[in-house]
C-alpha cells in the first residue's frame, strides 16, 4: 500500500497535480508511521522560518523570470 501511494504521488507530481501529490504524500506518511514501533512519530519539528525563507526565495526567482 505504501508503494502504491508513492507511485500515485509520483504520477501526480508529473501531472502537476499538487493537491493530489499532497494527499498521496500524507497517505504514504501514515503507512510509514505504522512501521514505527508504537505507531508514534519520529519526525523532528520543522523550523517555520526556514520554510518562509524558501517561499520568499521562490517568489524572487519567479519575479526575475521575464514573461513571454
Amino acid at each position: 500500500k505504501a508503494n502504491e501511494a508513492y507511485m500515485k504521488a509520483e504520477e501526480a507530481i508529473q501531472n502537476g497535480d499538487w493537491a493530489a501529490y499532497g494527499q498521496y504524500l500524507d497517505e504514504l506518511g501514515r503507512y510509514l508511521q505504522q512501521l514505527v514501533p508504537g505507531g508514534g512519530s519520529t519526525a523532528m519539528p520543522v523550523d517555520d522560518s526556514i520554510l518562509q525563507q524558501q517561499t520568499e526565495g521562490e517568489a524572487e526567482t519567479q519575479e526575475a523570470v521575464p514573461a513571454e
